[in-house]
């Protein structure tokens, strides 16, 4: 894996957009420029995602583990190891936008291991086990995850292929 911390951090951002404009938390401009870029197939600049994503940038920062937080392994780890207690925490957001419990466990980013590949090439479904659930998600974001791979899933979008540990 090659990724930008941009690329990184949109993979995990991106299913979050539609939900922040139905909360009224995203500034419309803002919006319409990551809808722009998500149609696209292309990733926004850092200074966008940090304007977008305030609350997780500010988290990011604390959590990182060296000065310069802006870095692929702690963008990485703050969403597979720390934004789940976050929202368990009901902290920032999740206090008061994120009340329902079937909301906050859809925002919470999880790994499971693909069981099933679904439909065409452009459309993929996968069923994925979490060890306590079987679910769908969908490959919108990422077509190439295969049967026994690992996957992490936000917003039950499959965001890429976990491959390393923590």
């Amino acid at each position: 894996m090659n990724d930008t911390p941009e690329e990184v951090f949109w993979k995990y951002a991106r299913p979050c957009i539609d939900d922040l404009k139905r909360l009224d938390a995203i500034d419309p401009c803002v919006y319409d420029s990551l809808m722009g870029f998500f149609r696209s197939g292309t990733v926004p600049g850092r200074n966008l995602l940090k304007s977008a994503f305030p609350n997780a940038i500010k988290r990011l920062v604390r959590f990182s583990e060296d000065e310069n937080y802006w870095t692929v392994d702690n963008i990485r780890r703050y969403f597979l190891v720390y934004h789940n207690d976050i929202i368990d925490n009901k902290e920032d957001f999740y206090a008061d936008r994120y009340s329902d419990q079937k909301i906050r466990d859809l925002c919470k980013v999880c790994v499971g291991t693909v069981l099933e590949k679904k439909g065409p090439a452009d459309n993929v479904i996968y069923v994925v086990d979490f060890g306590d659930k079987k679910e769908p998600v969908a490959g919108k974001y990422f077509l190439d995850a295969e049967v026994g791979e690992k996957v992490s899933v936000h917003w039950r979008f499959a965001i890429e292929k976990i491959d390393f540990n923590f």
